[in-house]
């Protein structure tokens, strides 16, 4: 996790769930930042043209707003894996 403040205010921030695959390096799973003017997500690797777009950046609320949801959303992924790996 990434945040970044400016007077007191959230200004950008990025959510990120990586792990270790098989061959040992390390893997984003999932990014959901608020860079480029917009809060989007990244699944798999991180490259602009595949990112899904959750909402466009108008004020500061709009970054500050988004970040809890966010969290919540990798998190919640993150948590929806493990219990599958339980599962195998």
């Amino acid at each position: 996790m990434r945040l970044v403040r400016w007077n007191g205010q959230l200004v950008d921030w990025a959510v990120t769930w990586s792990m270790k695959d098989a061959d040992g390096k390390f893997r984003e799973k999932i990014c959901i930042d608020c860079g480029h003017g917009f809060v989007h997500r990244h699944d798999g690797k991180h490259r602009r043209e595949t990112a899904v777009v959750i909402r466009p950046i108008r004020t500061q609320a709009d970054v500050q707003q988004s970040f809890q949801p966010s969290y919540d959303e990798v998190y919640d992924a993150y948590i929806s894996f493990a219990e599958q790996q339980v599962e195998k």
